[in-house]
Formats: C-alpha cells, sequence, structure tokens
C-alpha cells in the first residue's frame, strides 16, 4: 500500500518569543511519495528540555520529541529554571499569567488537532489539584486532515488533464509534481469565505511542456474543452480558480470532520463543553473555523493557541517530563486472547467442537482481557491462567486478538483481527505440577498495551511482537520497507538533534541524556506504535535494553497537556474575533494532522 510523506507547516510567529525558535532543519524534497519538508527544534522554559518535530504523513503524523534531563559536561551560562530565580520584576508577571489562566476546576474542554493526515476525537477529565487528565471516552477518527483537500485538486487535475497524463506526469516529472503542489499549498492558504479574489497557481514549465508533448496540443486547449467552467487560463501561466472553486475543494474534508465532531458531541459523554481548542496548521483556516463555529452554534467557545503549530511539539514535551499525568484512559478496542475451551451444549456452536484424545473442546474462544471503552488506571494489570492442551508442549503459542466491538465471542468474528503473538519455548524445562501453568498478562493505561506470558514453574517470560510490515511505493514505482524509510528518518533527526544541543549549550551530547517522545496519532492501533518502536530500535535511538528511553505520546493527549496552561495572553477567541499580540485567526492553513481530544478541568 502506497504512503505519502509531508510535513506540518509552522505557524506564523509575529511577536513570538525568539528564544524559543532555536533554528529550522530544512530537509530536501524529493517526491510526492516520500518527501520531509520543514522540521523544527524548540526549546521550552528549560534549556534542559528540547523537541524536535518531525511529520511522517499519510499513513500519520509522528512528532519526535527529545527531553533530556543531565546537565551537560561543560555548558553555557543558562537563563534562570525556577521562579527564585527570577527577579522580582519578572516574577511578577509571571505568578500573573498563573491567575490569568482561562480554564477552571469543573470546566470540559475539548482540542481538536488539525493537519494533514486524520482526525483523532477523545474525550478526557483533569483532576484536580495534581492537574491529572481521565479518558471518559475512547479515542477515534478517520483519514480527514488537509491532505484531503490536495487529493481533491489532484481529481480536479485529472478531469481537466486526464487520469492517464497525470499518473505519467507524477512518475516521469516528480520534482515538477512537488512544485506543483507547493504552489497549490500557497494558495490554499489564501482560501477563506469572503474571498473574492480569484486565486492564481502556477503551472511548472515542465508541466506545461511536458502536456503538449503528451496530447499534442496546449494545457490552454484542454482548458477550453473541458467541462470546468471555474477554473481558467491566465496569460502569465498560471491556473485561475475562482473563490468558490477553491472552497468546494476543502468541502469534503470539512464535512468529514464537522460530521465526526458532531457525532462526538452527541455522546452523554460529551457534555457541557465549556472550551474548544483549535490546534495544528489546518486549524488556521478561516473554512474550518467558519465551519466548526457554525456546527457548535455558540455551545462553546472556540479557543486557537498562538503557537498552534507548536501546541502538540510543546506538549510532546511535558509529556516526556510527567508520563503519568494522564491517571485513567478509555481503551478503544477490546483485547483478548484466542483459547480452547471445553465444549458447552447448547452454549457453543457445533462447528466449533474439536474432539481430540476423547476430550470434547470448543475452539477459536476469544478470551477477553479489556472491553472497547472500559476504563482503565494507569499501569492497570489483567492477569489470566492457561493450561497447554497438551502436557508435552515445549512451545506455547498464544494469540493476541482486538476488535471495536464490545462483546466479542470468537475470534473467527467478523472485525477481529490478530494483533500479536506470545511465544514461550519451555523446551529443557520440567514443571512440577501436574499440569504446567501459564499466566498471561496485559497491562493498560498506557498509550501501548505490554502484553506478557509467564511459565510460572520455571519463571521463564516472553512478551509480545505487536508490529506491522508495510512496504511503501517510491515515485519511480520501487517498493521499499517502511521500517527501513522510518529507521533512517529517525537516525538522521537523532544526530541532528544532538548536534543540535550541544550547539546551542557548548556542551556534550550523547544520546544517553536525552528521553525521546514520538507522537503518534491517537487512532493508531497497537501494531502501529510497535513499529515505530521497532524503528526507533533498527535506528538506534534507544535500545532494547532500555525501553523506557522511549515513549509513545498520542497528539491530541499531547496537546491537551499543553492547552489546559494556556493563558489569556496566549490565545485567540474566535467566539470574539479578537486579535492579541499581533496574531491573527485568519492568518493561513497548514498541512499537518488532524485529531481531537475533549478533557474536563
Amino acid at each position: 500500500m502506497a504512503r505519502n510523506f509531508t510535513d506540518q507547516s509552522h505557524p506564523r510567529q509575529p511577536g513570538f518569543q525568539q528564544q524559543q525558535l532555536l533554528h529550522h532543519l530544512v530537509f530536501a524534497k524529493a517526491n510526492p511519495e516520500s518527501h520531509f519538508l520543514p522540521h523544527l527544534i524548540s526549546p521550552l522554559s528549560s534549556p534542559y528540555h528540547c523537541a524536535v518535530d518531525t511529520q511522517l504523513q499519510k499513513c500519520g503524523s509522528a512528532v519526535l520529541s527529545g527531553v533530556w534531563f543531565k546537565k551537560p559536561k561543560s555548558h553555557k551560562e543558562l537563563p534562570p529554571t525556577s521562579l527564585k530565580d527570577v527577579p522580582k520584576q519578572q516574577r511578577r508577571s509571571k505568578e500573573a499569567d498563573r491567575i490569568l489562566c482561562i480554564l477552571c476546576a469543573g470546566d470540559r474542554y475539548v482540542v481538536v488537532d488539525c493537519g494533514g493526515g486524520t482526525v483523532d476525537l477523545t474525550v478526557h477529565q483533569i483532576r484536580l489539584p495534581e492537574g491529572h487528565l481521565k479518558e471518559l471516552y475512547k479515542a477515534s477518527g478517520g483519514p480527514y486532515g488537509s491532505l484531503g483537500i490536495d487529493f481533491e485538486f489532484e481529481k480536479l487535475l485529472c478531469k481537466i488533464f486526464g487520469q492517464d497524463f497525470i499518473d505519467q506526469f507524477k512518475i516521469k516529472r516528480p520534482a515538477a509534481w512537488v512544485d506543483l503542489m507547493i504552489a497549490f499549498e500557497s494558495r490554499k492558504r489564501a482560501a477563506a469565505p469572503d474571498r473574492t479574489n480569484p486565486l492564481n497557481i502556477n503551472l511548472p514549465f515542465s508541466f506545461i511542456d511536458y502536456y503538449k508533448k503528451f496530447r499534442g496540443h496546449s494545457v490552454e486547449h484542454a482548458l477550453r474543452k473541458s467541462n470546468v467552467d471555474f477554473v481558467k487560463w491566465s496569460s502569465q501561466g498560471m491556473l485561475r480558480m475562482s473563490p468558490d472553486a477553491m472552497n468546494s475543494l476543502f468541502k469534503p474534508t470539512i464535512d468529514h470532520i464537522i460530521q465526526h465532531l458532531s457525532e462526538l458531541f452527541e455522546k452523554p459523554e460529551v457534555s457541557d463543553i465549556k472550551f474548544l481548542f483549535l490546534v495544528g496548521g489546518f486549524a488556521e483556516s478561516p473554512l474550518l473555523q467558519q465551519a466548526v463555529q457554525n456546527m457548535l452554534q455558540g455551545r462553546s467557545r472556540i479557543i486557537i493557541p498562538h503557537d498552534v503549530g507548536l501546541t502538540i511539539l510543546k506538549g510532546a514535551v511535558l509529556f516526556g517530563l510527567d508520563p503519568s499525568v494522564i491517571k485513567v484512559r478509555r481503551s478503544p478496542l477490546t483485547y483478548g486472547v484466542g483459547v480452547l475451551n471445553r465444549f458447552v451444549e447448547g452454549k457453543h456452536p457445533p462447528e466449533k467442537l474439536l474432539v481430540k484424545d476423547g476430550t470434547r473442546w470448543c475452539t477459536d474462544v476469544f478470551d477477553t482481557f479489556i472491553a472497547a471503552d472500559q476504563s482503565v488506571a494507569l499501569g492497570e494489570m489483567v492477569k489470566r491462567s492457561y493450561t497447554p492442551a497438551k502436557p508435552s508442549q515445549q512451545v506455547i503459542v498464544i494469540h493476541v486478538y482486538c476488535s471495536e466491538k464490545e462483546n466479542v465471542g470468537f475470534i473467527s468474528e467478523p472485525g477481529v483481527r490478530k494483533c500479536g503473538t506470545l511465544r514461550l519455548d519451555v523446551t529443557g524445562t520440567e514443571s512440577t505440577a501436574p499440569r504446567r501453568e501459564i499466566q498471561t498478562l496485559m497491562q493498560f493505561g498506557d498509550t501501548e498495551i505490554r502484553a506478557m506470558a509467564v511459565d510460572v514453574s520455571t519463571g521463564r517470560t516472553v512478551k509480545s511482537n505487536l508490529s506491522i510490515d508495510t512496504d511503501l511505493h517510491a515515485a519511480n514505482g520501487k517498493r521499499v520497507k517502511a521500517l527501513d524509510i522510518f529507521a533512517y528518518a529517525l537516525a538522521f533527526f537523532k544526530e541532528q538533534a544532538l548536534k543540535e544541543l550541544s550547539d546551542q549549550t557548548g556542551g556534550d551530547f550523547d544520546n544517553n541524556d536525552v528521553r525521546w517522545v514520538i507522537t503518534v496519532p491517537a487512532i493508531w492501533k497497537m501494531p502501529a506504535k510497535q513499529f515505530m518502536r521497532e524503528a526507533a530500535y533498527k535506528s538506534a535511538l534507544v535500545s532494547r535494553e532500555n525501553p523506557e528511553q522511549l515513549i509513545i505520546a498520542l497528539e491530541p493527549e499531547a496537546a491537551s497537556i499543553y492547552c489546559r496552561k494556556l493563558r489569556l495572553h496566549q490565545m485567540v477567541d474566535l467566539c470574539t474575533q479578537t486579535t492579541q499580540n499581533g496574531f491573527s485567526p485568519t492568518d493561513n492553513v497548514g498541512s499537518g494532522m488532524t485529531q481531537g481530544t475533549s478533557h474536563q478541568h
């Protein structure tokens, strides 16, 4: 299955504090199937926190954040990191910021992380005084990010110039295709409900030349012959789109987002929502903002943080400092294992009957560990005990399954899929018990599920392997292992981050000084999260011997952790359409991910 990579654009930052933007790392664009655009290194208040923002998208974004805690071996004098070190005048300002926080005890709020690949929705509650989070509704979502607008534009080009030409042009002229999509991106940012002027999109000369060779007539001729009246040809070599035409490209994507938000707000768990935070590059789209306002009809205040494009990044750093901030989560899926049970007439279907050595067994039984939407505390462990079907078994294989349904009876039911395997080798061991007991344990409540099998008599253990094997299609048609591409990217980011940390502090850093946080969409399943962890192992970002050095964080959760601490001067309230600190809520459109989280304070 072909995958695509793109970036999460960064916000315009008038008045943005200089020390919060250390350095931009810009990587070369390759082609539309695999290219990396701007990336960012940005510190927070402490000089010992750092984050590297990367976007690896269409299959979902990933923000790679490093949080380090050790002092470098040598370092320059750095700004004060505690309140007592701050001069009294500045201290009063910081204390005032605390008072001006917009959230009060008991407030519920939604965070919608808007970008390029997906939309995630999840409901949380903040508990005081510690400010810990409790998830009230399981994560949900879909591929409704702003890349859908690019897809609509590509469909428009196919309608004008032909699907066969566009497919060939992408293969034969990949760099020109990237230039065309960049030109469209800049015009996409200018779309607004009240715009009256047409939008001009530069066509690369390579597009015009290749089309004439391919079809035998000009681009202008194709536009005249097409049935697309709202796109004209400009003598300056541009496609001229009417504002309504551009807005129509947004409609399918925004409709999906609004439908998903509407369904979320109909849930009984989502009531009395005081604030809705829009974050991410796409959140700056006036079209999306207007659609969300029309949907809410004043039920909640819509807030956009000033550093909307860095919200996930900063939240990921905060999450790296305190991974236990989210105390209770809802299980997005039902998890269990496949087992054999004694066959019970009238309870089990006849087709599941298996007779072996005179014993009647029921096959394919789904033994549930946790049900979908069930609340689980951080670190909560569920344990089951099993015995091998044959006492002489030397290898015990336990398959882990999952389903979106709350009640699952058999692993053969529709929608049930295998997500991991526990393979315990007990060769050369003997059990003193009449029947060997195998304990299967699953730990829930974190962003990753940990599964383990233990041979009680010997203490031998094995952990699960929840991973996926995915190929990527390059623009030249070649297939490459996704794991190799992600590992290569992570290795590159690690090298750049460590170099940047050393350059900025004047000290020497090695990888052991860093705790890494990779943020992923909330709708990612366990195999996808394990895939990112495997890529981190392969890239030597972290080692299998020290897995705690890497934290997998959910993007809307990271955004929520940051948004709950917002002050009045750090945001724009769309309900009042105010502009503060030079920030306009209708500045531009980005192209990151689209996700949502809902919380109560």
